[in-house]
């Protein structure tokens, strides 16, 4: 008898140890990131869904900065095409796509955060657009071109997909391997963790 109750006992703080382990990892899990997709990307992929509108998106570039530089080859934005004033955003997002084409994404990004968060002067205009890849060594006739080339239009809606797959609702959001958004991060290091361990699918 004393021998089963023992066991009882035993089994008993098992099962709540690893009921209050699994509850734990539920709630780093449901803080730090959530599952948006059921496959994940065939290759290792860290995604930055942002807007040259938000604010956020502008203090976030040194952390963005970061992990580019930590995994040059598997980072890359998107822009977010439904921020914007006047109908900017769809505007905006070819503009980007062109600025990678003609490798000039750092520069023109350079130029458009700083219009808007530093000089505090929101571009709201198509003119406005071609004076700044003007700055940049882009002609208004390459520019008009450019972004109505089918390459330029193939990344735009190949964004909004992602967009809507991902179900995006606001930026900066980051996403890992196309199935883990990421949450609530307090810092750098904390952010930095979380991506080796998705990447190397130790959550």
């Amino acid at each position: 008898m004393k021998k089963h109750i023992k066991s009882y006992l035993l089994l008993s703080i098992l099962l709540s140890y690893f009921s209050t382990s699994v509850s734990a990892l539920d709630i780093i899990k449901e803080k730090q990131y959530e599952v948006i997709n059921d496959e994940m990307a065939r290759d290792n992929t860290i995604i930055e869904f942002f807007s040259f509108y938000c604010i956020h998106c502008f203090h976030y570039e040194p952390v963005w900065q970061e992990l580019k530089n930590k995994y040059p080859k598997i980072t890359r934005k998107v822009h977010v095409h439904y921020f914007g004033p006047n109908d900017m955003g769809t505007l905006m997002s070819k503009s980007y796509a062109l600025s990678i084409e003609k490798q000039l994404e750092v520069q023109f990004s350079k130029a458009i955060f700083d219009r808007n968060f530093v000089q505090k002067n929101t571009i709201k205009s198509e003119k406005e657009l071609i004076e700044i890849f003007s700055s940049i060594g882009v002609s208004e006739e390459e520019f008009r071109k450019g972004i109505e080339s089918k390459k330029v239009n193939q990344t735009v809606n190949e964004w909004k997909f992602q967009i809507r797959k991902n179900k995006i609702k606001g930026t900066p959001t980051l996403t890992i391997n196309n199935k883990y958004k990421i949450k609530e991060i307090s810092n750098s290091k904390e952010l930095q963790e979380v991506i080796h361990n998705l990447l190397n699918n130790k959550l």
